[in-house]
C-alpha cells in the first residue's frame, strides 16, 4: 500500500492569486524552486534547488497531468529514484482560499527517505507561499 502526504492550508488570498503562485514560474522561484514550469497538460518541467549551506544541489522533473484553473493542478514528480504525483486542490473559503496538497505514490520502505524529505519540504515551502503572493501584489501595484 502506498504512502501519501496530505497537507491543508488556508491562505488570505483569492483562488486565482493562489493559482498564480502555483503555476507562474516567477512566483514558483520565490516559494518552491527555480525551473521551467508551464501549466499546460503534457508540458514537461524541471525544478532545481541549491542548498549552499550543505553544498547540495539537485533537480526534480515531471509532466503536467491536469490543469483545471483555478481549482486543480496535478503533475508527476520524478526525483530521488521515486515516481510520485503532486496534486493541488483549491477552493474558496471564508478566509480566502483553502489549499489541499496531495503528494501520492510513495512506496513504503523503498521511498522512506524521499517521503520524509518531501513531507519536511512541503511544509516549509507552503509556509513561504503567502510571501511570494504578497511580493507579486506589491510588484503589480
Amino acid at each position: 500500500m502506498e504512502k501519501s502526504i496530505i497537507i491543508e492550508q488556508e491562505y488570505p488570498y483569492s483562488p486565482e492569486e493562489v493559482w498564480d503562485a502555483l503555476t507562474d514560474q516567477d512566483q514558483l522561484n520565490e516559494w518552491l524552486m527555480e525551473g521551467n514550469f508551464q501549466p499546460r497538460v503534457g508540458a514537461e518541467y524541471e525544478f532545481y534547488w541549491v542548498n549552499r549551506a550543505e553544498k547540495d544541489k539537485g533537480k526534480t522533473e515531471g509532466k503536467v497531468l491536469e490543469v483545471l484553473k483555478p481549482k486543480k493542478l496535478s503533475y508527476t514528480w520524478e526525483g530521488g529514484g521515486s515516481s510520485t504525483v503532486v496534486t493541488f486542490f483549491l477552493e474558496p473559503s471564508a478566509e480566502g482560499t483553502k489549499l489541499r496538497l496531495e503528494h501520492t505514490g510513495f512506496v513504503p520502505q523503498k521511498d522512506e527517505f524521499v517521503y520524509n524529505g518531501a513531507l519536511y519540504g512541503w511544509k516549509g515551502r507552503l509556509a513561504n507561499l503567502p510571501a511570494a503572493i504578497a511580493k507579486r501584489q506589491k510588484a503589480v501595484a
